[in-house]
């Protein structure tokens, strides 16, 4: 995000997304792949229950993995070589199990799963896993469906404050008290503290230090004073295209 104390205004688009809409895209964006990735889930346990039958399968090459995420959390997965017969001999895959599965087999292990004739991506190596995995994310993509709703709510008010500010709110002018930084593993963000004409402190939306070069401590910045009572500053909204009608705030 640049400063918009000069130059063109951002769209109301640029608004959402640099007041914490991206949240709301991000997360409409997982509900949509796991809805899909529970459709399909649930499409494959149909396939079974319809044309499924039952082969036997050999198990081995058991091997359990562990890893760290970033911030340093373990995690353990179990992984097995499936080998099913298919039309033209045999096919071997590797599958992620259960710990449970996983110390219940032995290498050579020998067991009825079912299958898809000729798909063996549809091979269900544990009972009604397709199933239970698309309920799950059903489930969840539910979860964050409803948290994106909640986002584009509170952020989709955000822009519309700062639109009204820039529109039709009341000029002020500010003062600089400070230059607050943030360091975070996902990098330093800053943000512009002020303190307006009535002495009422605020800050800007957070952004790279080099966005907030010309205003150091101390020099004087344009304010809008939204009807809803939020301030704003010029380089968050930009600046008006025509001197509108001020709207009685205190109302």
């Amino acid at each position: 995000m640049r400063d918009y104390s000069k130059g063109k205004p951002p769209g109301a688009w640029a608004i959402f997304w640099h007041t914490g809409g991206a949240m709301a895209v991000f997360a409409g964006a997982i509900c949509v792949a796991m809805t899909l990735f529970a459709t399909r889930d649930l499409r494959f346990h149909t396939a079974l229950e319809t044309r499924g039958v039952r082969v036997a399968a050999v198990f081995d090459e058991k091997e359990r993995r562990v890893t760290r995420d970033s911030n340093g959390h373990r995690e353990v997965k179990y992984y097995v070589t499936v080998q099913v017969p298919t039309a033209d001999g045999e096919a071997r895959l590797r599958r992620t199990v259960s710990q449970g599965f996983f110390e219940g087999i032995e290498d050579g292990d020998t067991r009825r799963i079912r299958m898809v004739p000729g798909r063996t991506d549809r091979i269900e190596v544990q009972a009604d896993e397709f199933r239970r995995s698309g309920q799950s994310m059903q489930y969840v993509a539910l979860a964050v469906g409803l948290g994106a709703i909640v986002a584009l709510w509170v952020f989709g008010r955000r822009t519309v404050s700062a639109l009204l500010a820039r529109r039709r709110g009341q000029s002020l002018r500010g003062r600089v008290t400070e230059l607050r930084r943030h360091r975070s593993k996902n990098g330093t963000r800053f943000w512009l503290h002020w303190e307006d004409e009535r002495g009422v402190p605020g800050k800007s939306l957070p952004g790279k230090e080099a966005r907030f070069s010309d205003h150091p401590v101390g020099a004087e910045i344009d304010l809008y004073l939204c009807p809803d009572g939020r301030v704003w500053w010029t380089g968050d909204v930009g600046l008006r295209d025509a001197a509108p009608t001020v709207l009685d705030v205190k109302r």
